[in-house]
């Protein structure tokens, strides 16, 4: 290669020690300038082109131009661009994979072209293309993730970007992807807990709607051939049921004004913060609400700091994985304390957003220099105890339930059986 058709690259890489390096390399163009790089084992952070002089320039682009022709990358053509979406299993899998083929030794690039070649179409082989685009365009892997899927959020890309730092990307990866997959069973144990009661709370309502709407206009009708009526209660769910038939347009669209109204509302800071701490405050959701804070807080913030980011911005991440605009203006105040000087245990214990335990936990990382050790002991026992909570909880929520509708559908039948033996009474009396 001449140097005449040469072109200056600078860059930044990481050595496979750890250490970062920077200057410039002649190249004909970007891919050749990444080839080089990683011939010399260096993974590259940034690459961008030196500007060359006008005539150097033009006979740079003109051999650039028949390089291309000679040989088109179809690829790089076929590959998407936009803002894909993956589901968060997906993402899960997507993490584990990159982390045990960069674990294998494989170069982050093959890794890349690895799960693009999967013979399944999957979303994701299209963001393994996108990202591997963006990547041999000389971005950096963090940079290149944000640019092709929103799928992967602040916390995802700055622990790329902290594994890129220091050298130490897959093992990031597939601690973070440990993480993932525990905040996924997670938020399926509260979801899988409220199955059941929710199947057995529709089927109550279904029994009240048929009663109501057929059973007990025919009984109606029967009484009244007979010359009776029906009993008080049976007349009240009769009229409920009248009253539900006749406005029920009323009522729907009454509800709809309500639902928006309150979408409104919750735009406002400070309607949002009092929402969301009503909701923390319920009895018996509440503490749930805030267990699974606490674990999720706890493992977040502990897989941060192992993985080489300051306690401010571990914070500030933290913060932007909780929607409860409640706990995101506590965590603000811990960071806040911390930041004029206070200890993190004493922050926690001010911020009254967690119990005594953890404030003890975090003392105890403090005091013997291995704070992300007791945060995750700490999200261990949490977890444990969230979950014997979520069981205790669906043992003893599925028979109240169960209770419940069994004197809702009992007391139905009661009174249907009632006019029923009170109708066959009077036509015995009158015979």
């Amino acid at each position: 290669m001449s140097k005449t058709t040469a072109t200056e690259f600078r860059f930044t890489a990481v050595e496979a020690g750890g250490g970062r390096r920077s200057g410039t390399l002649s190249a004909l163009d970007r891919s050749e300038a990444l080839r080089k790089l990683k011939r010399d084992g260096l993974q590259p952070v940034e690459l961008s082109e030196v500007a060359p002089a006008p005539k150097e320039k033009e006979k740079a682009t003109a051999a650039l131009s028949k390089t291309e022709t000679r040989s088109p990358s179809a690829s790089a053509k076929d590959r998407p661009t936009g803002k894909l979406i993956l589901k968060p299993d997906q993402v899960v899998d997507f993490t584990e994979e990159f982390a045990d083929l960069l674990a294998a030794g494989i170069p982050m690039d093959d890794a890349l072209v690895l799960i693009e070649r999967r013979k399944e179409k999957s979303a994701m082989r299209d963001v393994a293309a996108g990202v591997a685009l963006h990547v041999n365009e000389g971005k950096s892997l963090a940079e290149a993730l944000r640019r092709t899927s929103t799928s992967f959020g602040d916390l995802y890309c700055a622990l790329v970007a902290a594994g890129e730092a220091s050298g130490s990307l897959g093992q990031i990866l597939r601690r973070h992807a440990a993480y993932l997959r525990n905040m996924r069973e997670l938020k399926g144990k509260v979801q899988g807990a409220m199955i059941y009661p929710s199947f057995l709370v529709f089927s109550g309502l279904l029994v009240m709607v048929l009663f109501v709407s057929y059973l007990l206009p025919r009984l109606a009708k029967m009484l009244e051939s007979q010359g009776a009526k029906l009993p008080p209660p049976a007349a009240l769910l009769m009229a409920a049921g009248g009253v539900l038939k006749t406005f029920w347009p009323f009522l729907l669209i009454g509800l709809i004004l309500l639902v928006l109204v309150l979408r409104l509302a919750l735009r406002s800071p400070r309607f949002r913060e009092a929402w969301d701490r009503a909701v923390m405050s319920l009895p018996g959701i509440g503490a749930l609400l805030w267990a699974r804070f606490h674990v999720q807080f706890t493992e977040t913030f502990s897989g941060l700091l192992k993985n080489g980011l300051t306690m401010q911005r571990a914070m500030t991440l933290c913060q932007n994985t909780t929607s409860n605009q409640f706990l995101r203006q506590r965590i603000s105040t811990i960071s806040e304390l911390v930041s004029n000087g206070s200890t993190l245990a004493n922050a926690f214990e001010k911020s009254e957003a967690f119990p005594p335990s953890i404030c003890d936990m975090v003392r105890i990382g403090e005091h013997t220099g291995q704070l992300p050790e007791s945060l995750g002991k700490a999200a261990e026992r949490l977890d444990r105890d969230l979950t014997r909570r979520m069981e205790t909880i669906g043992e003893l929520f599925q028979p109240v339930i169960i209770l419940v509708l069994a004197l809702v559908v009992g007391g139905m039948a009661w009174i249907m059986m009632g006019s029923v033996f009170e109708t066959i009474s009077r036509l015995q009396n009158r015979g």
